[in-house]
């Protein structure tokens, strides 16, 4: 299990984005939008873009192409067996 340290909301809808830290300083870029949800990881101690550009760790499909629209508690349990989110809600960036 992946156990996120921080978590930073970026985008409400279309789409709804995260940004994440784990606990070893790895980066996480989630994005969902067109009913697809993606999970991309960065490199170690390196800033969000190399997540974005990253390889990807997990996806999952479901909704429509309209679908870009996730609550933060939806998205937790989806990533329930695959990460560890903190108890402190998610900032807003900026």
């Amino acid at each position: 299990m992946i156990k996120i340290t921080k978590v930073i909301r970026t985008c409400w809808a279309c789409p709804s984005q995260w940004e994440l830290v784990d606990n070893e300083g790895y980066p996480y870029y989630i994005r969902f939008r067109y009913g697809f949800l993606s999970v991309r990881k960065g490199k170690k101690n390196k800033d969000i873009l190399t997540a974005i550009e990253g390889k990807e760790v997990f996806s999952y499909n479901f909704g429509g192409v309209f679908s870009g629209y996730m609550e933060y508690e939806h998205l937790k349990e989806i990533l329930k067996d695959v990460m560890i989110f903190p108890e402190k809600e998610y900032e807003n960036y900026g």
